[in-house]
């Protein structure tokens, strides 16, 4: 939100988010602590790491996300059906992507894709007019496709 910039800012969000000193962020949290690690830059540092922490929550219930981490009390009993559990459907296609919307509505959109370790990613994104798809493996240019009334943009020279 631009409270603060630069090293100041990074410093401020690194210890926000790993300081166990600190009460831990929710997954409802987590879509900003991971919006700022992007907007700062941070994401091949902290991104694929924050990302993990949704592994044993999938693992756990094979109908939804749990709604947190850590219960408020002992006898608190988590649910499966809150949306923001639901951040890393978005997160994670968003940062390997590299997705930019350029013009309301989605019809103009840059792509610069990164792997972040992964070895390769498929990634659909579904618009009004059909379906944006990223093919992206490791020491391979990305293939990217859209239909047709949407502009898009990536480096077509980059190799993952």
């Amino acid at each position: 939100y631009g409270l603060c910039e630069g090293e100041k800012a990074a410093s401020l969000l690194e210890k926000v988010m790993f300081d166990g000193s600190l009460q831990d962020l929710q997954p409802y949290f987590m879509h900003y602590a991971i919006c700022a690690v992007r907007k700062l830059g941070l994401f091949p540092k902290f991104g694929m790491q924050l990302l993990e922490r949704w592994k044993p929550l999938a693992e756990e219930c094979s109908k939804g996300l749990k709604e947190g981490w850590i219960a408020p009390e002992e006898t608190y009993s988590f649910d499966h059906s809150h949306a923001w559990g639901g951040t890393i459907a978005y997160q994670l296609p968003s940062a390997i992507s590299g997705m930019k919307v350029l013009e309301a509505g989605m019809k103009k959109l840059s792509f610069d894709p990164e792997l972040y370790g992964l070895e390769y990613a498929d990634i659909d994104i579904p618009v009004n007019s059909g379906i944006i798809s990223l093919k992206l493996k490791r020491g391979c240019a990305p293939e990217i496709t859209a239909p047709a009334d949407i502009e898009i943009t990536y480096p077509t020279d980059k190799i993952l």
